[in-house]
């Protein structure tokens, strides 16, 4: 079990004191994968418990015993209220010699394309986290429905681990919440008109943003 170091967001409950998301190992059954990813969105997005809640969301489980089984966020406020806008497939990871990312990311896009598509007037963003063991993969389709991943397309190597990347996953997870809640808290760089290429990049570019 790997030991957590002190997290840069003392305000949220560090989830990686949880035996699941600790326990997190290239060995992980999907339905593991699954668990931990709720707890890490019960952490960054809280869920609404009454009519009154600000700022708060819609939790919801799609298709759990599907090939591509995956968790929703919705908010119930904004312009698009209670339509899921961010998904996180959990995975287990695939044997040795697959593609792993190729393979998702094409069921991800399309299921996202698919979603929007759906969507009468103007189109919302939508953003996913594909989780495979402790790996994930941030990707999404803009308002345009152009598909976006803040790896280059292509480096099937490339992902964060849930154990040595912690800091940098919730910061992105900060920046899909910001983007999901109505103004005035949309001030953020826009990554969906950003393709990050250089994964040293990322998080220079996430920390130079503003809420206000």
């Amino acid at each position: 079990m790997q030991t957590p170091t002190r997290s840069i967001y003392p305000e949220l409950p560090d989830p990686r004191y949880h035996k699941e998301i600790a326990g997190l190992a290239f060995n992980s059954t999907h339905d593991q994968v699954c668990d931990a990813w709720k707890l890490i969105l019960e952490h960054c997005f809280p869920i609404m418990t009454t009519d009154e809640d600000e700022a708060r969301f819609i939790h919801k489980q799609i298709d759990l015993k599907t090939e591509y089984p995956h968790l929703a966020v919705a908010s119930p406020q904004g312009q698009w209220p209670n339509i899921p806008r961010l998904h996180v497939y959990c995975q287990a990871v695939p044997p040795p010699g697959v593609k792993i990312w190729e393979t998702l990311e094409r069921a991800v896009k399309f299921e996202l394309t698919s979603a929007v598509d759906m969507i009468r007037g103007p189109k919302p963003s939508m953003y996913a986290i594909i989780a495979a063991g402790p790996l994930i993969r941030v990707c999404g389709v803009n308002k345009e429905g152009r598909f976006w991943d803040i790896f280059s397309q292509g480096e099937e190597e490339s992902a964060w681990n849930i154990h040595t990347d912690f800091d940098t996953i919730i910061e992105a997870l900060c920046k899909i919440r910001a983007k999901l809640l109505p103004p005035p808290c949309l001030s953020f760089f826009d990554w969906d008109a950003s393709y990050v290429t250089d994964v040293t990049d990322v998080r220079a570019k996430i920390r130079d943003v503003s809420p206000f």
